[in-house]
């Protein structure tokens, strides 16, 4: 559970099917719960699944203009580079320093 401290209140965040803690809080929020709470609100969620193998252009086409558009806008201003990591050995991919993995051109 996340705890956030408000001026006067304690608010706990948890996420998916995690449990709430021990800790006292004066309100906890629920996300993206499968299933509803006892004694709680609830409403269903839907998650996009995107197939990230497809190429850069096809995935801009699939987007909103504006979001693409936007998107060009900040690899242009910031020189950001997306490219394809061969997630297969996972272990060496999450060694990597941050600089190779955030690299620019």
């Amino acid at each position: 559970m996340i705890i956030y401290q408000s001026r006067f209140l304690t608010r706990g965040e948890v996420w998916f099917d995690e449990n709430p803690t021990a800790e006292s809080v004066d309100w906890i929020v629920y996300h993206q719960r499968p299933q509803p709470i006892s004694r709680g609100h609830w409403r269903p969620f839907y998650t996009r699944v995107i197939d990230l193998a497809q190429p850069a252009d096809s995935l801009l086409a699939q987007m909103d203009g504006f979001t693409a558009a936007d998107m060009r806008k900040a690899q242009k201003k910031d020189q950001t580079v997306c490219r394809l990591v061969d997630l297969s050995d996972a272990k060496a991919f999450l060694t990597l320093p941050i600089s190779t993995i955030a690299s620019r051109p």
